[in-house]
């Protein structure tokens, strides 16, 4: 039997820490077989990433922290692989993960450069670029590109992303899963559970999952709320990630306009959530809106989720086909259009027979993106790109 591949995992963020790279590259993690992949992981905050790992079973080697992800980390990266004997140190990117710095997209060049014997292999969660400096213009998406061209595999979770940086050996699409199970406490009921969260069990409920960062349309969403005048809105999990400013200055900016559209009595937030817990609060809401401003996509964590939950959703639509077939999956509407996204939630509420065939829909999409067979698909990347001649 061959040895299994080492990979040394690179993430911005990690449990406990809040946030959807993280999430998924915790699930990523316990999917792959040991047998097939050794994997380490490298990412802020050690110490507690060490607890956590502790407390749900999690077997992973954790490597010293990174306060900071600058061009220091590069030595970190390389002592850590080093440590490992990695064959493929594999890079979870989202810009905001890396507290926006372009240390991450440069790291695939400086190991080209410096540690020629190791594969540099990058998962682009979307093709947003670092902030680098005022005025950077054009060179800030050129960082990305820079970073596709000089790892030896990327793997994209949306087509057209990989489209954009083009096709070419190594690289390859592989979708997401969701990061929630559909796993609630035993004792779970819905009625119970809005109830003793002072919630009215006799009004449509409307949920919300997800930072509330601008891409998301939650001010669409509470506009169309103020059309809709018994419904309420639930806001779960936490409003801000814990290392992009700007989600915590947006939710700060969507608590005014509520205020504003005399909407905050009718607006009620959880706050961050176990995962019992959270998968509790989709259940029980009676539709699920995701009124993403650039439209639905399989990158969408939150989307994912309220398939796998068995919701009816109302989204998006997107300049790209998208991960959901209108009326099948779910609604979909123009972004940034209230009143179109208030006419399909009243229609979602207000027609049971809907909301059975949007439910039924949405668990059978989502059985077709699993976790196993996700690490399956990155077990034979690894092996692929462990076998590719050094140069």
């Amino acid at each position: 039997m061959s040895e299994p591949i080492r990979v040394l995992m690179v993430s911005g963020e990690y449990p406990p820490q809040f946030g959807g790279v993280g999430d998924y590259t915790a699930r990523l993690c316990a999917a792959l077989r040991p047998e097939a992949v050794r994997v380490a992981l490298l990412t802020g905050g050690a110490t507690r990433v060490l607890e956590h790992c502790a407390k749900v079973g999690n077997p992973i080697w954790v490597a010293r922290g990174v306060p900071r992800w600058g061009v220091g980390t590069y030595r970190a990266v390389l002592g850590a692989a080093q440590r490992l004997g990695a064959d493929v140190v594999h890079v979870q990117y989202q810009a905001g993960a890396y507290q926006l710095q372009a240390a991450a997209n440069l790291l695939p060049l400086w190991m080209r450069l410096r540690a020629p014997w190791l594969r540099a292999a990058v998962t682009f969660h979307d093709l947003r670029p670092p902030y680098l400096f005022p005025k950077a213009g054009p060179l800030r998406p050129a960082m990305v590109r820079l970073m596709a061209d000089m790892a030896h595999g990327v793997v994209c979770t949306e087509p057209a992303d990989l489209a954009a940086l083009g096709t070419r050996p190594g690289r390859r699409w592989i979708p997401l899963a969701s990061n929630i199970d559909c796993a609630p406490p035993p004792d779970f009921e819905p009625q119970a559970w809005r109830r003793a969260r002072g919630l009215p069990v006799d009004a449509p409920l409307v949920g919300f999952f997800g930072f509330l960062n601008a891409s998301k349309g939650v001010e669409t969403l509470l506009r169309a709320l103020a059309q809709l005048p018994e419904a309420r809105l639930a806001l779960l999990g936490a409003e801000a990630g814990p290392s992009d400013a700007t989600d915590r200055r947006e939710a700060q900016r969507l608590r005014a306009l509520a205020a504003s559209l005399g909407l905050e009595g009718r607006v009620w937030r959880s706050g961050s959530l176990p995962a019992a817990e959270l998968s509790a609060a989709l259940l029980a809401c009676d539709v699920i809106a995701l009124p993403f401003v650039d439209g639905a996509s399989g990158r969408r964590g939150s989307l994912l989720a309220a398939l796998t939950h068995g919701r009816a959703v109302v989204t998006t639509h997107g300049p790209q086909a998208g991960v959901v077939t209108e009326g099948q999956d779910a609604l979909l509407v123009p972004p940034g259009d209230s009143t179109a996204l208030a006419d399909a939630l009243r229609n979602v509420l207000q027609s049971s027979e809907l909301r059975a065939r949007l439910e039924q829909g949405a668990r059978r999409l989502a059985a077709r993106f699993t976790w196993p067979a996700i690490a399956r698909a990155h077990e034979e990347w690894y092996a692929e790109l462990a076998r590719a001649p050094r140069r």
